[in-house]
């Protein structure tokens, strides 16, 4: 942030509705100036001849040249927060899941292919996106006015992910409490509390029948989320344990946010949507982070950072739990499908077993793992949620941001709250498929048709080059241009076609919750064209035709932000014939 007084001298109220036609940007001027009223009664104005649609018009601010967007004090802040945001319980919870549900080792395949051509290349068009405007995730659809709902679209998205991303936090909070017994209670089986005739000790050796469950299992679904085996009459009330380890998620997550910056179809399908989960892509956070960058920072480095590092971690996790399914089928005598339940509980079963297994203090490793596993969370929650803060910041710039932040946390404890109840492991994989999948896959295809079409990818590429110095190979055009559309959407149709409702554990959903998926996926996908319709109601253009052209161009307030960068890219276009053209 930069520092010094800011006195906003020329208010550009008076332009009324044609205020935003005009990029603002500062000037400097002396105390001598400023006490004897030099550049108050008179602003400054740029040449205009490089603006198409009216003059450039300069406010007057202090000491400073300008006010800029809060940057990260130092670049390896970014990467590591982008790292900490993508490489988190999505690799250590999801992946293993979706996988464990789609074929297992098989998986692998099209989740590699579409990280690399999709995941990989959405990755840094998102970081260059945000880093190029210094917007967050809905001011940065300037570049096409037409489509900003999907910023508020990855918002709904976002903060539904987000409440039940943190509820999975609270059940690494209880398994880090309940790991500093003298024995591992998940290890032996209690049979006077929550065990059955079937339940047989983790810790031990001894040969079982394939009717067997561990005691990992059991303790977890009997004891820990004491699950409903329906929710045909309802979910519950929250459990008391859970409710304070959710709490104190939220209570790490809101200090931490408070200071701010420093079958083959359904199988690609799941890939996609693992891919988007585990690299926070579409969510409207990677682009948030990088509007704090320095407008020249190596993004283009940091994405393939990022990216190998995400990947790394989802295989690693991968291996560990197959790993330990296969071993706990061959102690069962049984295959891998008939050992364990999947679902969300997957990875709080087969680590927990592997840990009763450690014959030294493992008390100690369980400790560490489940401080590793809340540690992962925070940092992806924390980009999540701090995306919904930036937007609410942004178009509310006078309501303290800490006030923002009480808020949201609140708000996300008490949503959360379903998911601590016995039939919340039902409503989190509802909410997951809805809200954390479906959405995000369509508001994509979108996005990139936007940046990649409409805007053009000639224009972009010529952005990256400007700021950064880059030049883009064959790869990024492919990608861009035609692969990543044309497969998702692809993807897309062929999943609706061959379409099926989300289950758990093999049992369908009540009506009523089927219908609030789609209400929640009607919303956020509804922004969209609700969006539209505002875009052209607010735009000052006499005719129809000509509203349609402008909400399909940039605003003259898209670009860089520093008054530098911007008039040195206001050249470039003009040698490139370019002009920007919208209110």
């Amino acid at each position: 942030m930069v520092k010094g007084s800011l006195d906003l001298i020329q208010d550009d109220s008076s332009l009324g509705k044609d205020a935003d036609r005009y990029p603002v940007t500062a000037i400097k001027y002396t105390n001598e100036e400023k006490k004897s009223g030099g550049g108050v009664e008179n602003p400054t104005f740029e040449d205009p001849s490089n603006i198409e649609d009216g003059p450039h018009i300069s406010k007057v601010v202090g000491e400073v040249e300008e006010e800029e967007r809060e940057q990260w004090s130092h670049p390896i802040e970014f990467l590591l927060s982008c790292i900490a945001m993508s490489v988190g319980l999505g690799n250590v919870w999801r992946f293993p899941m979706t996988a464990y549900e789609n074929g297992g080792g098989a998986f692998l395949i099209p989740y590699l292919i579409v990280l690399t051509f999709i995941g990989r290349p959405l990755y840094f068009m998102e970081l260059a996106l945000g880093q190029f405007s210094s917007y967050g995730s809905v001011k940065v659809w300037k570049v096409v006015p037409a489509v900003k709902g999907v910023g508020y679209g990855q918002m709904i998205a976002t903060w539904s992910v987000v409440t039940y991303y943190c509820s999975i936090m609270g059940l690494t909070v209880f398994y880090f409490v309940m790991s500093f017994n003298k024995v591992l209670p998940w290890s032996v089986c209690d049979y006077s509390s929550w065990a059955d005739d079937n339940c047989v000790d983790a810790s031990s050796n001894f040969t079982f029948n394939n009717k067997s469950r561990s005691s990992s299992e059991q303790y977890f679904y009997n004891y820990v989320l004491k699950m409903a085996d329906n929710i045909d009459d309802g979910i519950g009330v929250p459990d008391w344990r859970l409710s304070l380890c959710l709490l104190f998620s939220w209570a790490v997550l809101f200090f931490t946010l408070a200071k701010g910056v420093q079958s083959s179809g359904k199988v690609w399908y799941a890939a996609v949507t693992q891919s988007f989960f585990s690299l926070s892509v579409g969510f409207g956070a990677i682009i948030n982070f990088a509007s704090f960058n320095k407008f020249q920072h190596n993004v283009y480095r940091d994405a393939w950072i990022i990216s190998l590092a995400d990947t790394l971690t989802s295989l690693l996790a991968g291996f560990t739990i197959f790993a330990i399914l296969g071993n706990l089928a061959h102690e069962l005598d049984t295959d891998v499908k008939n050992v364990v339940r999947g679902g969300s509980g997957l990875a709080f079963i087969s680590y927990p077993d592997a840990l009763a297994k450690f014959t030294w203090t493992p008390q100690l490793f369980a400790v560490l793992f489940f401080l590793m596993l809340f540690t992962l969370g925070v940092g992806s929650a924390a980009g999540l949620t701090g995306n919904i803060i930036t937007i609410i910041c942004d178009q509310f710039p006078a309501i303290p941001k800490i006030y923002v932040t009480i808020v949201i946390c609140i708000s996300g404890f008490l949503l959360g709250l379903i998911y601590v109840t016995p039939g919340g492991q039902w409503i989190l994989d509802l909410v997951d498929f809805f809200g954390g999948g479906f959405i995000i896959y369509v508001l994509i295809i979108v996005e990139t048709v936007a940046i990649n079409h409409i805007y053009s990818y000639s224009s972009f590429l010529r952005d990256l080059k400007f700021m950064m110095g880059v030049n883009l190979g064959i790869y990024w055009k492919f990608c861009w241009i035609f692969f990543i559309p044309v497969s998702l959407s692809a993807i897309l149709v062929y999943s609706l076609v061959d379409f099926n409702l989300p289950t758990f554990a093999s049992k369908a959903y009540p009506q009523v919750a089927y219908t609030c998926g789609w209400i929640l996926a009607a919303v956020a996908l509804g922004m969209v064209p609700v969006c539209f319709i505002h875009a052209l109601y607010i735009n000052d253009k006499s005719s129809l035709s000509n509203k349609l052209m402008s909400v399909f161009r940039p605003k003259d307030t898209w670009g860089p932000k520093r008054r530098e960068d911007r008039e040195k890219w206001e050249k470039l276009k003009v040698r490139h014939g370019e002009a920007q053209g919208t209110a």
